[in-house]
Parts: C-alpha cells; structure tokens; sequence
C-alpha cells in the first residue's frame, strides 16, 4: 500500500396523550426517597447492609445498529429524527446497504407525526445501496420508519439535509425503554426536536428529563407522554428549555420501549448546520473519538453526561498528530454532564487532529457526543455533533464494520456528498491489521491494507486531497466511482470505524459510525 497516513496512538395516531402525575413511574430521586422511609421503619442494621451492597452488575451491550447475518429469516430496522417534506429543513432519506450476492425485499413503512401510515414494497439488489424518502409517502412534519426484511445482511441508516446542512446517523434494530442524548444546546435560536418511535404493539408511557449547567429539569409537559402502537410523536425542547448552553437529554419509559432521536438545528451569526443523532441506550465506560481537530475562529468541544445516580471519575486522553499526549481528568456527578472544551486546551495543538479516549477510572459508565463548530468563513454546514465510538461488549464479533455511502450515484444526500476521510480505531491491546474496500456491484474493491497499533488510530482520505494521502494508489477517476460507495473494514480483531463527510466546512462536522457486521 503506499502514501503516508495521519496516525496517532497508543493507547397509536399521533395524537399524544398524558397520563396523571399520580401514576408516574419513580425516577431515581424518588426511589432514593422512598428508601431513606423504607430503611428508617427496618432497622439501623438492615440499613447499613443495604447501604453498602455492592450495585447491581450492569446489562449486557446490545449492538443497536449491527447488521444481521444474511442467513436470518428476518430483520427489522427503526429510523426516526428527521423530517418528511423535501423542501424541509431536514428531510429524510433512509440508506439501505445489502451486502449480500442476492437481492433482498421487504417492505418500508413510513409514519407521519400526523399519525398517517403507508406501506410499500422494496427490492435492494445485491452488493448496493438503495435510496427511499419515506417523508413523501405520508406527510406531516416529522417521519418515523419501519423497514421489514425476508432476510439480514443489510445496513439500513437515516441522513437528513435542508438549506442549513445535512447529517446522517444510525437506524436501529431494536427498541429500548432508556436512550440517552449527551450533547445539545438551546441558545441563539438552536432547536432541539426528540423523535419517540413506538414500532410494537402496545403502548409506552415516556417521561424525559434534561440536565442543563443550571441543574436537572423535568418540565410538565414531558411527562407522561403516552406513545400509542406505531405511533410517533415530536417533542419540541427549545420551547421549554431555553437558552442553556448545553442540555443533556434522558429518555426513560415507565412501560414499553421506544425508539428516540434528536434533531439539533442551528443557524447563528454565519454558522449553520443540522445534526441527527439516534440516542445511546446503553452507557460505556470507554469511548473514541478520532480526527478531532480545533479550528481556528472555531470551537471542538466533548461531552461527557452522566445519567446515573452514581459519581464518575472520567480521563479524557488526547494524542495529536506527531506531538504529546495529554491528559485531562474531571469527576462528574451524579445526573450532571462535563462539557470539555478541546479549544480551550493550550496542550492540544490548534489545527492539528487528534484522537481522544474518554475512560471512566470509576463509576457506573458515561455518555459522550462531540460537537463541532467550524467558522463563518468556510462552507457549510460549519456545526455538527456526533456520538462517540462506544468500545465494549457491543464490539463486533466478526471484527468487521461498514458505514454506508453518503445516498448513492444517483441520489446522493446533498449535491456532492461523498465519502472524506476514513478513520479506523484500535480499541484493543494488540496491533491490529485490517483490509479496507469499497463494496461494488462485482464484488468489493480493496482500497488499502494498514496496521493500526493497540490504542490508537489511522486516518485515511477516500477522495483526492492534499491533507491525507488516499488508502491506495487507484487512479483518481476510480476513485471518483467510489466515493458514495459503502466502505467495509474487516480487521484481525475488534474494529471502530468513523466516516467523515463532505461537503462540510471541516472533517468531523458530518459524520457517521461504522455498523458491526458478521463474517461471510
């Protein structure tokens, strides 16, 4: 393989309904109250066992957005967060990737905030990317989607796009009663709308709880919220939480499980930019974010929200490119977000990438986003927010991951778009050897082959530019053939893969995570 990479190292109807306050499911305030009378009327010595029990053993990682093996009966994929109209600020367009040598058909149903319902049918070739717009099936304002498929082998993710930008996120596979949202921001017009997806058969009662820099708040219309069977509602935070510079978002079901996402929109003195992010429904205690980069007259912050009742002590590792590492360390309280402004830090180099490694030393395990904002005077979009690389149990087996074309050739998301940069993450203690390819209608083209070592990251450029060397020596008009194609990395061990997109004002501003898939 040849050219130099960028690497660092180591290391119902819509219609919503409320249910009475009395019959609210306790959240952990009310359940640490209730115990404080529970171990007053038992007994001193009771007490103190029951203070000192170690905490329950969390639960197994459950990879959201893995892809099934194509040798399954059936799968089914939940989308929600953007939005129908073409024209809107974020419209909707779900990416479907069969890797598969054979077709696969299903059906795709689209659900309106209105409570409007449509169902078609849908063929994915084999080897390709296929490109839907459920919004202009059903209307409204909002879009949920249920893709349904006679087998597995298939990637289905989400991308929004309008005047201000465009993003794209993961689909998930299952439902869950608890997601969680780490970043968000309310101030200088800055909309947050939360997508609750309710694809089974009964009804899920949500409550949501935000925390803010000026403490945790639960305003009244946010609980309660009765989600009907296949129904979606929209609730609009910025109405509500207004003005805070950060809002770190709880979604918790007293009964039934949902799907939640967020939609940020923002557009402010010049920057402008949408981000679409499918909630985190299991928390981490180690997390990767890499090609971070702080812009000149820009800001890259990380943030690190803690959704439990438990204190974390967190470490933020940061490895620039060809200089020192640094090392940062916070305690985060209980129900209370860290918001680490990388531009800030004198010891990371403005405009150098970096990797950083966000480890929880002690504590039940965190939620990380990164959010960036590139200056007025590049191209947009200039802002844009990303969840952290999770590293854990969710890990694919088979140590292979692929992350979808931004749309195909002949839809792509916005004008242009196209695959940036590639980065590929070691999470493990041993060097790691991965194959990166281009999957193609004939089979997948091999880009390059790297070697990655234990901890840390390689950074590679898909599209011709000048401030990465490309992952192979193809001709530029082969790569030109290849850039809104589907990227595969299949590795000798566990594998984070994190795609940047263009066009945007600067790497990292749209980006997408790789999906877990299983061996051939």
């Amino acid at each position: 393989m040849s050219g130099p990479y960028v690497e660092t190292g180591p290391g119902d109807t819509g219609q919503q309904r409320r249910v009475e306050a009395g019959a609210r499911r306790l959240r952990p305030v009310r359940l640490g109250m209730l115990a404080v009378i529970l171990l007053a009327s038992i007994g001193a010595g009771v007490a103190d066992h029951l203070v000192h029990r170690a905490p329950p053993a969390p639960a197994p990682a459950v990879p959201f957005s893995s892809i099934a093996p194509a040798g399954v009966e059936s799968t089914a994929w939940y989308c929600d967060g953007g939005m129908s109209a073409a024209s809107a600020s974020a419209a909707t367009t779900i990416s479907l990737v069969n890797t598969t040598s054979a077709e696969v058909s299903g059906t795709m149903t689209a659900v309106a905030d209105t409570g409007r319902t449509k169902t078609m049918g849908i063929d994915i070739p084999a080897r390709s990317q296929s490109v839907e717009s459920p919004g202009l099936l059903v209307g409204g304002t909002f879009v949920a989607t249920t893709v349904n498929l006679s087998g597995g082998g298939v990637l289905v993710s989400e991308s929004v796009a309008g005047p201000l930008g465009w993003s794209e996120t993961a689909c998930s596979r299952s439902t869950s009663p608890e997601w969680y949202f780490a970043s968000g921001s309310t101030i200088d017009g800055n909309t947050i709308a939360l997508s609750l997806y309710n694809p089974t058969s009964t009804d899920a009662v949500v409550d949501l709880t935000f925390v803010t820099p000026s403490g945790i708040t639960q305003p009244q219309p946010f609980e309660g919220i009765v989600v009907a069977p296949g129904a979606l509602q929209v609730e609009r935070i910025d109405a509500y939480v207004q003005d805070a510079t950060s809002v770190s978002s709880v979604v918790q079901a007293r009964t039934g499980a949902v799907v939640a996402s967020e939609l940020e929109i923002e557009s402010d003195s010049g920057v402008r930019g949408v981000s679409v992010r499918l909630g985190v429904a299991t928390l981490f205690s180690t997390w990767s974010l890499p090609n971070s980069r702080d812009l000149p007259s820009g800001a890259t912050s990380i943030t690190v929200f803690n959704p439990t009742d438990e204190t974390d002590r967190v470490q933020v590792l940061v490895h620039p490119q060809a200089s020192p590492s640094a090392r940062f360390t916070n305690t985060i309280g209980p129900r209370s977000a860290w918001v680490f402004d990388t531009s800030a830090q004198t010891r990371i180099p403005l405009g150098l990438p970096f990797l950083a490694t966000i480890r929880v030393v002690r504590g039940p395990g965190v939620v990380v986003d990164r959010t960036t904002h590139g200056p007025s005077s590049l191209g947009a979009p200039q802002f844009g927010a990303v969840s952290g690389l999770s590293v854990g149990p969710a890990l694919p087996a088979a140590s292979i991951a692929l992350v979808p074309g931004p749309g195909n050739s002949a839809h792509p998301v916005v004008p242009g778009a196209q695959a940036s940069v590639l980065n590929v993450v070691n999470p493990g203690k041993v060097t790691l050897h991965a194959t990166v390819s281009a999957l193609s209608g004939g089979g997948p083209v091999v880009l390059g082959r790297i070697t990655v070592p234990p901890g840390g990251s390689l950074t590679g450029c898909i599209t011709a530019r000048t401030s990465c060397a490309r992952f192979s020596a193809l001709t530029l008009d082969a790569l030109r053939a290849l850039e809104r194609a589907p990227l595969v990395v299949s590795s000798d061990g566990p594998v984070l893969v994190l795609e940047d997109l263009s066009p945007a004002a600067d790497d990292g501003v749209v980006s997408l995570a790789g999906a877990g898939a299983p061996a051939p």
